[in-house]
């Protein structure tokens, strides 16, 4: 049995951050000061994981919910949500073993699994959080979930694969899902406990260069803003239309509204988690009765169009 301080006394906790679904698993480990606010908890997870703080988070613990409120008072997902920034950690966590959930962007639906390792007695001086280990990077945002995410990795291992430019030029030209600094996110740590957080700076839509006009004896350039190839609408043939709709949708979306399908149906295999068994609907679509998440992305793409 884990021997614990005094409940009256200062803790720390020492905790492991998964996120859910990731194989193989994308961790961290963290000491993390009891009185911490779960608003200051979520800032700090940002660093610590490598979002970007450009969507909505929510905590989850028992059957309570906690989050930022909206500006009218209101709770950012329901009437029972509480202000996180008026939790503190340890009003929560009591014991070794209990799990807070972290979602981050609704749509995406990042899940992280926060379980408590150890209670310890507080340092003199300790710092609010410090990150004590982790695996390998954090999703690029705006991939479409756990899901959207192993499609993109295929996608960017196979060289063949019919979006693999795209999708190069959409992460910036390199994408390593194995890295992780510790240094860095400790640098990046100590640097926002000196102060207030910078707000990400907004993303410039990325132009392109469509022709050139002459005006008075000079070329000008004409641009444009340059489509993202992920969120650019695409129209589902009739048969994909049975599964997921006829509206046009981004290929994230049409990923997201594909595994909804399959989760509600249970046609994700219990043994082999990666293996989609097919149903009526699903088999028009795969010409057979089983196929990898894989093999299930490149075939739904020839259905859009």
């Amino acid at each position: 049995m884990t021997t614990r301080p005094p409940k009256t006394d200062p803790v720390a906790y020492q905790i492991r951050i998964v996120l859910r679904d990731s194989d193989p698993a994308i961790w961290r480990q963290i000491v993390v000061r009891g009185d911490m606010t779960l608003r200051e908890l979520h800032q700090a997870l940002q660093i610590v994981m490598g979002w970007t703080e450009s969507h909505r988070h929510e905590f989850r613990f028992k059957r309570n919910r906690y989050g930022r409120p909206a500006r009218n008072g209101a709770t950012a997902s329901s009437g029972r949500t509480r202000d996180d920034s008026k939790i503190r950690l340890k009003q929560l966590m009591t014991d070794t073993g209990q799990c807070l959930i972290y979602e981050y962007d609704r749509n995406d639906a990042w899940e992280h699994f926060l379980t408590v390792q150890k209670i310890l007695p507080l340092e003199k001086g300790q710092a609010p959080i410090r990150c004590l280990a982790g695996a390998r990077a954090c999703p690029p945002e705006g991939v479409g979930g756990i899901s959207g995410y192993e499609a993109f990795l295929h996608a960017l291992d196979h060289r063949n694969h019919s979006e693999h430019k795209n999708i190069l030029k959409w992460v910036g030209g390199a994408f390593d899902p194995e890295s992780f600094d510790l240094d860095r996110v400790n640098r990046r740590l100590r640097s926002a406990q000196r102060g207030p957080r910078r707000r990400a700076a907004k993303r410039l839509t990325p132009i392109e260069k469509i022709g050139t006009i002459n005006r008075d004896g000079k070329e000008i350039n004409i641009m444009t803003k340059k489509t993202n190839t992920f969120m650019k609408p695409l129209t589902p043939s009739t048969d994909l239309a049975k599964v997921v709709g006829s509206k046009p949708l981004p290929r994230t979306e049409v990923v997201k509204k594909l595994w909804a399908y399959i989760k509600k149906n249970k046609l994700q295999d219990t043994k082999n988690k990666r293996n989609i068994n097919a149903d009526a609907n699903l088999k028009v679509i795969f010409h057979k009765n089983t196929v990898n998440m894989f093999e299930m992305t490149k075939l739904v793409s020839k259905h859009l169009n």
